[in-house]
């Protein structure tokens, strides 16, 4: 008589806690990032973060409510500054030290182009 042999089921149990596991880690993650107490100034960048934006209809619908809402968060993570040093001694680890001072970067002026006129700086442009 053959006999059957019995698969373990702890294959699909270990599949399942672990999903489990993930699962409440990311919930648990997510709460923290909604309720935890947002700060309101940055000690290492020495300046006031972003406000909560006040609604109005006109905001709304331009986008500027929105966009402030994700300014907000962004810039108000609970433990951002502790993050913000972890980072910078990552990247101590590869040599990138941070730069003194804040460093104010700028789109082009076009009228600060030091070209003559009529000149492209496409070489495949008719001219």
């Amino acid at each position: 008589m053959e006999e059957k042999v019995k698969k373990s089921n702890a294959p699909t149990v270990i599949k399942a806690v672990n999903a489990v596991v993930l699962c409440l880690l990311g919930l648990g993650i997510s709460a923290y990032l909604l309720l935890a107490p947002r700060p309101t100034y940055s000690g290492i960048e020495n300046r006031e973060l972003a406000k909560f934006p006040e609604f109005s209809f006109e905001s709304y619908f331009n986008a500027e409510y929105t966009a402030g809402i994700t300014e907000y968060f962004t810039d108000t993570a609970p433990g951002r500054d502790a993050f913000k040093n972890i980072i910078t001694e990552i990247r101590a680890l590869f040599g990138i030290q941070p730069k003194e001072g804040v460093i104010d970067v700028k789109p082009p002026n076009p009228s600060d182009d030091e070209r003559p006129d009529g000149l492209v700086s496409d070489p495949l442009a008719n001219g």
